[in-house]
Formats: structure tokens, sequence, C-alpha cells
């Protein structure tokens, strides 16, 4: 059974259903959770990674990023989590360091005329430039 991890963040700074099925990236994908309480994730992401080679597997709360993966040997598992492998490749594939709340407010004050008619109505919260491997924006 795989072993969950997880990310605090909101939804406002990352909503994996406004970022990954929406043409950015097409190796996701995507399923219902069946189990899933009134706050528990309804839903899942997953796609294949390498390096080490594994399944990334996605969930999330309002208040949390949930992780895991599922390896094709022990190797890979023990590579993945002597290195943080998971952990990094997510960090820096949405790029987190970024905050987006933060960076909603700037752009608000630096043009109000742009930003401040705006109204997303959470279609568009949460969404994230995804940095992706270049062969996979090339060829998938």
């Amino acid at each position: 059974m795989s072993r969950w991890s997880s990310i605090p963040i909101t939804l406002s700074n990352l909503t994996l259903a406004n970022t990954l099925p929406v043409g950015q990236s097409f190796l996701w994908h995507r399923y219902p959770v069946a189990e899933a309480g009134p706050s528990e994730a309804s839903e899942e992401f997953s796609r294949a990674v390498d390096n080490p080679p594994r399944v990334v597997r996605l969930r999330q709360t309002p208040t949390h990023l949930q992780y895991t993966a599922v390896y094709p040997d022990a190797q890979s598992e023990e590579r993945d989590k002597a290195f943080s492998a998971t952990h990094t490749w997510i960090h820096d594939y949405f790029q987190l360091d970024y905050d987006l709340d933060k960076l909603y407010k700037e752009w608000t004050a630096r043009d109000p005329s742009l930003f401040g008619k705006i109204d997303i109505d959470g279609k568009a919260v949460g969404v994230r430039l995804l940095r992706q491997d270049p062969w996979e924006c090339l060829v998938a």
C-alpha cells in the first residue's frame, strides 16, 4: 500500500483540476476517488515520471496537495526516498516557489485597469504554468 505525503497549499495557490486537464500537458490521467469522504479528495491525477521511474499520484484537499508514487522495483523506490525525488519534482513541476496569491495582488496593484476588471469567478483559480521537460512539450 502506498504511503501518502502532503504539501500544505491552498486551492488559490494551486488547483489541480484547473491546471492539469486544460491543455498544458497531455500525460495526466484523471480518476474519481470512490472512497472519498466529505473532507477528502474526490479525484486523483496520475502520470509516469522518470529518474527514478515511477507513477506519481496526486490528490488535493482544500489545504493540501497529497502525493505518492508507485515504483517498478525496490531500487527505484530507494533512490526516490534517498533524494526526495518525487517531492522535489512536484515542487519544480508546479513552480511552488511562487506564491500566486501574492503575484495576483502585485499584478492588480501594478495594472488595476486590467487585473481589477478580471472576474475569474473560480474558473481559473490556482492555475499554474507547468515547468515541463522540453521533450514532453515538443512530442507529447
